[in-house]
């Protein structure tokens, strides 16, 4: 996060007086460097008292918005906690805070890798896939019924559901979502077995039970 701190009074008085700072950075010296900034707006503007005021004129930061009369001291504290932070996790954290799913950032950094998977490149209908795959074996289902699951309309229900959030190219899931099992039959989807079309909200466990009985479970 970089930031430009600027000389409120000065900037009334039709100065622009300031200077960029690279956040986190040591408190004595993010102190100092606000005092050089007021020091120097004093001396520009031929005042014999001094400045205590300052602003952000302008930022740099691809994780969150940085308002003008921000708390310096709290940016640089979240700017710390974010030194370490990889690419994902900033898009996560992104994520969580521009759907409100947090109450503000230092939740969003404490919980997003228990909270956020990021799928890159990824449509509903893979994730639909990979789910199915993960819950069961497709070594282990017939052709028949492999065949002819409807992935693209699981993907758009498990959309719907809100659990899954379609960014760019990216599909993120958010977590807590119930179990593989539940998955496959909380929802309205459609599939055909041997010319039967079988709704899986009014048979609740239909797939399932199909699966499992050519699968001799």
């Amino acid at each position: 996060m970089r930031v430009y701190i600027t000389d409120l009074e000065a900037y009334n008085c039709g100065h622009l007086v300031g200077s960029w700072y690279q956040l986190p950075m040591n408190e004595d010296l993010l102190a100092e460097s606000v005092e050089n900034v007021l020091q120097e707006g004093k001396n520009i503007c031929g005042d014999s008292h001094f400045h205590e005021e300052y602003f952000i004129t302008d930022y740099e930061c691809d994780y969150m918005t940085v308002e003008e009369y921000a708390n310096l001291n709290k940016l640089n504290e979240i700017a710390e906690a974010m030194l370490n932070i990889g690419s994902d996790g900033v898009k996560s954290i992104n994520f969580l805070l521009e759907n409100n799913f947090v109450k503000d950032i230092f939740e969003a950094i404490e919980n997003y890798e228990d909270s956020v998977r990021i799928y890159e490149d990824s449509s509903m209908e893979d994730i639909a896939y990979n789910l199915i795959e993960e819950c069961y074996s497709f070594e282990n289902i017939p052709d028949i019924i492999a065949n002819n699951i409807d992935y693209e309309k699981i993907g758009r229900d498990l959309e719907i559901e809100g659990n899954y959030y379609q960014i760019d190219n990216d599909i993120y899931e958010l977590y807590n979502v119930p179990t593989c099992q539940d998955h496959l039959t909380q929802h309205s989807y459609f599939t055909h077995y041997a010319g039967l079309k079988i709704n899986v909200v009014s048979e609740k466990f239909a797939i399932i039970r199909i699966i499992n009985r050519w699968m001799h479970i």
